[in-house]
């Protein structure tokens, strides 16, 4: 039996992958999703509609805990200004530490319920992960950009390692693994058009390397949302090697495809 293999690449265009010519990123059937439902682009409600089929309320992208120590706010607040300069509640987020909504919050079976799974970090699900990575939040000695990116990196690289462990593992049906880099990346660099090339030609690369690793499975690669400019649009995209649809499909559309394959 072939196994499903969800890749979410977080905050890709539809409309960029071909712009920058991914050719590994579009596979069988290539398209646009459609998320107008949603007034409010928030990562972890469009990933946890995704996994249900029902479209998710989280009020926001986290629950907020409050931090105490203004050594430790001051700090937060200029990685922050670093990643989002023009989009963010600033003082919201320098006064209070983010935890993600997760599988707790979602209302309805997820399709981990469906099959013998393994989710990797998919937000609204498992996602321990925030906007800022919390190893970033939590490490106040350094918040150089360098430390930042071999910190963004190392978690896609663990997280590939994570998908390839996962793979050798008995009877496992379905797996979905989510990459936030290029979300967090295009933030960073809203305004710079050859930083964003080179992000989805590196994103291009990694399907590749996933196209050759589950040539012979069930492929999903999608995203949540688009990004320009450093704000979320909505220009999600999806790719597959064994889901069709007739007309564009909402977010919500790909559980009743994927339990029913």
């Amino acid at each position: 039996m072939r196994k499903i293999i969800i890749i979410g690449f977080d905050g890709l265009s539809y409309s960029k992958i071909i712009k920058y010519n991914c050719k590994e990123l579009t596979l069988k059937e290539f398209g646009q999703i459609n998320i107008n439902d949603f007034s409010k682009l928030i990562t972890p409600t469009i990933w946890g509609s995704f996994i249900t089929g029902k479209q998710q309320k989280f009020p926001s992208l986290t629950k907020m805990i409050p931090i105490k120590g203004k050594e430790k706010k001051d700090r937060i607040l200029k990685i922050v200004q670093k990643i989002y300069p023009q989009t963010i509640d600033l003082r919201n987020r320098a006064t209070a530490y983010p935890k993600l909504y997760d599988k707790e919050d979602l209302e309805g079976e997820t399709i981990f319920d469906k099959f013998k799974s393994i989710s990797i970090k998919v937000p609204g699900y498992d996602e321990l992960q925030c906007t800022i990575p919390p190893y970033v939040i939590t490490n106040f000695k350094c918040f150089s950009e360098e430390y930042y990116l071999d910190e963004v990196n190392k978690n896609i690289w663990w997280r590939l390692k994570k998908l390839k462990e996962a793979n050798k593992l008995k009877n496992i049906e379905l797996i979905m693994v989510h990459f936030h880099k290029w979300d967090l990346l295009q933030h960073l660099y809203f305004n710079n058009k050859k930083k964003e090339a080179e992000l989805y030609k590196e994103a291009n690369a990694i399907a590749k390397k996933l196209n050759n690793m589950f040539q012979h499975e069930k492929l999903l690669f999608l995203s949540d949302h688009g990004l320009d400019k450093g704000i979320h649009t909505y220009d999600a995209f999806y790719s597959s090697n064994f889901i069709s649809f007739k007309k564009q499909p909402k977010i919500t559309d790909f559980y009743k495809k994927i339990i029913n394959t």
